[in-house]
């Protein structure tokens, strides 16, 4: 029987520029006596001095910490790894550069014991800017895992999920979905390379397997951005993964569309999901009026064409495999 508790998990690649802060506000966190906490810290292939910066900083305090290695790159491999060495039955997976407010902890265990139905939590995050950003991230950077992510507090609508940083979920939901045979396709981050959706990913499974996810305003934190991800080429290379990962989460968005819609027959079928992608891009590109606007999305959209083309077997796969799953019971 696992203890209930809160992991908080931590995933970490050449994070030593990042990790103080973060651990810092981890060891501010004001959490009731009868709670219990821990951190693991995941080291996924760091060449930098990570690991010998997180022992200075946790050694002699009062906190219950795990550093483990996981040498195969990739986010999702991380968190595996985290998971599997973590003791505690709500699993928080803070990103290294993730400030949680003092009572984040506490909030998180007092919302998700006191309500069985919640698989996944997510909060509000607000982004922190080491330099001035350009003002295309300034008033878009969704990207970046930041703002509301529901009108307010409640549960998500089914299709809808949660971005993946200082997200938490319940051991058992996890479980039940790796029992049914899931593996993600989507990485996350492969060491320097930015590849995105994997949150995305898990949480379309957990709504197929019939659990919820809910979002809550209250569990806030920071999202520390430096200035080396300020730039044109990194908020690009984001977008970029965005594409790498569209195959994979088109054919998640059309089983989230089969399952919930009222609509009594959805058309699945690769030819069809083409087809309709681009109908609904050229809807929303003949609505803009900016010019740079315009061309980004110009881009995104012939990037994201092509990749499903490439990989439309991945897509295939998905929907096949996903319903031999049987995670509609």
């Amino acid at each position: 029987m696992v203890e209930p508790g809160v992991s908080v998990i931590i995933c970490c690649f050449n994070s030593s520029r990042r990790i103080v802060a973060t651990l810092t506000c981890l060891k501010q966190q004001i959490v009731r006596n009868d709670i219990n906490w821990e951190i693991v810290l995941v080291d996924n292939a760091c060449t930098d001095d990570t690991v010998a910066i997180a022992k200075t900083l946790l050694n002699g305090q009062q906190i219950s910490f795990t550093i483990v290695s996981q040498p195969i790159p990739g986010l999702s491999y991380a968190r595996e790894k985290g998971i599997a060495c973590a003791k505690y039955n709500f699993l928080l997976f803070c990103d290294d550069d993730n400030w949680l407010s003092d009572h984040y902890i506490e909030q998180v265990f007092e919302l998700m014991n006191s309500n069985s139905e919640i698989a996944a939590l997510g909060g509000l995050g607000s982004p922190v800017f080491e330099t001035v950003p350009p003002k295309a991230i300034k008033e878009a950077p969704g990207p970046y895992a930041v703002g509301p992510q529901l009108g307010a507090e409640g549960y998500l609508p089914a299709r809808v999920t949660l971005y993946g940083a200082a997200t938490t979920y319940r051991r058992e939901a996890l479980a039940t979905i790796q029992n049914k045979g899931f593996k993600f396709y989507l990485t996350g981050r492969l060491g320097g390379k930015l590849m995105t959706g994997e949150d995305r990913e898990l949480g379309a499974v957990l709504s197929l397997a019939g659990f919820r996810q809910y979002y809550s305003d209250r569990l806030t934190f920071a999202h520390f951005i430096p200035k080396e991800r300020l730039t044109k080429r990194y908020y690009n290379g984001l977008l970029l993964g965005a594409c790498y990962s569209f195959p994979v989460l088109l054919a998640y968005s059309v089983l989230l569309e089969e399952k919930f819609s009222n609509r009594k027959k959805i058309k699945s079928s690769f030819f069809w999901s083409f087809l309709s992608y681009q109908f609904l891009r050229i809807k929303n590109l003949l609505a803009i009026r900016d010019v740079k606007k315009l061309s980004l999305e110009l881009r995104t959209w012939f990037l994201s064409s092509c990749e499903l083309v490439k990989n439309r077997s991945i897509y295939k796969n998905i929907i096949s495999e996903t319903r031999a799953r049987n995670y509609y019971a």
